[in-house]
């Protein structure tokens, strides 16, 4: 009977989100739903809630998002952009070239991939516009790009998984940093191959004659002006790693520098800039608390009535094979992605899975950047791509005609280094095991 009535929960919240309800709604309405169809009382809620409110955790969460908002309003965007060019510029492709280098260091500053497309849209793709990109490559790069944000810390996902599967914020925030740099040098083979498909014959490097001497004043020029934001990462994680903060404190650390560094060195963080900065995180965390808090309670109310446990034998009933059960897990987030909020994804399909996780053997910081890259692989899949919207939005283009010219770098970079990182754990793993001591396991123990 559990069992029946754990499907049909599930069943109306899948149901109700393809018919386009709220989707605290549809949390809470899946909680209803199994609640009183196996006569349980409400009062478990109250707890739960709490629980899902009293964590250092969600606190962490916001201070990050208040930082990189903070960064934001600095006006950090333009130095990172130049030193970009610098790097990459002259290269075939070199503007969308410059959007992914972009993407890789602002990720570094706000933890989240759509402030990246949000800071550097409105200013590059109009410059890649008058240099002959269509302007539908241009916001599509900026749209792929701004996944890197999920996978180089500070990463709110990460957050978010570690908050659920109870794992080190630390260990994790490494797991991705290596995906993360694989995944821009795939974005940049994509990219050189595929521009000219997309370019006008209109010469895009004003500055393309310089000799080594002049090339190398300007690369130091740039990257001193860039060494004030890019320090921001290293004073956070420095410290984390160090022992010097946890990572509460290390959040708001970086809080303190991003505003010294807004107002003394970039001097873009004006009163009204700092309101907003405040603003846009209050709305924000608006949005993503009340969501934790319906989703834990869903989540909490499944695994009670042996949800985990039902998973873990339905998919043990088709395969003990640990390769086999990636396989159907990758699948599933992939589908999900195309329709769900990412963030609902992780909140409901990670405690589902952590019993038959566990049961397997798998290392949970592996799985957890394997969660994290699904989950910013669902930001850029349609139907439902948040980062589409927003940068059809910002591009002033149909969030159609971005499909086309974004589709090659999910399928020859993303999506390929998603099963990368599942059948190769060391790719994530090799860098806490090497700072942490984090043990590899893969398979069943």
């Amino acid at each position: 009977m559990e069992g029946v009535v754990i499907v049909l929960g599930v069943v109306v919240f899948m149901l109700l989100i393809f018919l386009g309800l709220p989707i605290l709604f549809c949390f809470l309405s899946g909680t209803l739903v199994v609640v009183f169809l196996l006569g349980r009382s409400l009062d478990f809620i109250p707890g739960i809630a709490f629980f899902a409110a009293n964590s250092s955790v969600l606190v962490t969460v916001a201070l990050f998002i208040f930082g990189g908002y903070v960064m934001n309003q600095a006006g950090v965007a333009d130095p990172l952009m130049r030193l970009a060019y610098t790097l990459v510029g002259r290269l075939r492709g070199g503007l969308a070239a410059v959007c992914v280098v972009t993407a890789l260091l602002f990720a570094a500053l706000t933890g989240s991939g759509l402030a990246s497309i949000a800071a550097t849209g409105p200013i590059m793709i109009p410059r890649m516009e008058k240099y002959g990109y269509d302007r539908r490559y241009s916001t599509a790069v900026i749209c792929a790009s701004g996944f890197l944000g999920y996978l180089i810390p500070p990463s709110i996902p990460v957050l978010i998984y570690c908050f659920i599967a109870q794992q080190s914020i630390a260990a994790l925030f490494l797991a991705t940093v290596i995906p993360g740099i694989i995944l821009a040098i795939a974005y940049l083979i994509v990219n050189y191959f595929t521009c000219g498909k997309w370019m006008h014959p209109v010469p895009q490097a004003e500055e393309a004659g310089k000799g080594a001497s002049e090339y190398f004043k300007e690369l130091g020029q740039r990257t001193l002006s860039a060494t004030p934001a890019l320090g921001c990462p290293l004073v956070v994680l420095g410290g984390i790693y160090g022992g010097i903060f946890t990572p509460n404190e290390a959040a708001s650390v970086g809080v303190i520098y991003s505003a010294l560094v807004g107002v003394i060195v970039y001097r873009g963080l004006k009163l009204r800039s700092a309101w907003q900065a405040l603003l846009d995180t209050v709305s924000a965390l608006g949005m993503l608390s009340p969501l934790v808090f319906f989703a834990v309670i869903f989540t909490r109310t499944l695994v009670q009535e042996g949800a985990g446990q039902v998973v873990t034998t339905f998919a043990m009933s088709i395969t003990d094979n640990p390769y086999i059960l990636l396989l159907i897990i990758i699948i599933l987030l992939l589908i999900l992605g195309m329709f769900i909020e990412n963030i609902s994804i992780m909140l409901v399909v990670t405690p589902l899975l952590m019993p038959l996780l566990k049961t397997m053997g798998f290392n949970l910081i592996h799985m957890g950047s394997m969660f994290v890259l699904a989950m910013g692989i669902a930001l850029t899949t349609p139907p439902f791509a948040d980062a589409l919207f927003l940068g059809a939005r910002i591009g002033n283009v149909p969030f159609h005609s971005l499909v086309r010219p974004l589709l090659p770098f999910l399928l020859f970079a993303a999506i390929p280094l998603l099963f990368l990182v599942a059948y190769v754990p060391i790719l994530s793993l090799w860098l806490p095991t090497l700072v942490m001591g984090e043990q590899i396991v893969f398979g069943i123990k």
